[in-house]
């Protein structure tokens, strides 16, 4: 009877040595595993943060554009219009001296 309870000893205690061996490794992955979610929300923070930088070069790009139409728009318009004039004044010229 007493080696069935020195055999029980043993295994129990070889039972208790494994147990904290497991909760060891359970600890250390744990702990790596705190650390990868701890980057995983920096990294998305950082992602969060050049996705508002995108939104806002893409805001200033638009907004660049449309200068950029209005600009030469006017151009045209200005250029189209300084040509109407010469065109309106070469007409009148070519036309006023065959009227008088």
């Amino acid at each position: 009877m007493t080696a069935g309870i020195k055999g029980l000893t043993r295994d129990m205690s070889e039972l208790g040595e494994r147990f904290t061996r497991i909760e060891q490794t359970c600890d250390t992955h744990g702990e790596e595993l705190d650390a990868q979610r701890h980057e995983i929300l920096e990294l998305h923070d950082k992602n969060k943060e050049l996705r508002y930088q995108i939104e806002d070069l893409e805001y200033r790009f638009r907004s660049a554009n449309i200068c950029i139409r209005g600009i030469l728009l006017q151009v045209v318009v200005g250029g189209l219009e300084d040509y109407v004039c010469r065109l309106f004044h070469y007409v009148a010229l070519k036309l006023a001296p065959q009227d008088i």
